[in-house]
């Protein structure tokens, strides 16, 4: 059996506020929209100990 390189875990996405941006075509002010907190965000891959023991 191989042993894995890393272990993967899902990192949930915070609640994100509404916020001012820019737009990068025209330079115009526009307001971002806030978007909710979401359970399943991203995939994280964290080394296990024998990875990191090589570097």
């Amino acid at each position: 059996m191989a042993r894995r390189p890393a272990r993967a875990e899902v990192v949930p996405l915070p609640e994100r506020s509404e916020r001012a941006g820019r737009n990068p075509a025209t330079g115009e002010a526009i307001t971002i929209a806030a978007h909710p907190a979401r359970p399943r965000g991203k995939v994280r891959l964290r080394s296990l100990k024998p990875l990191r023991n090589v570097l």
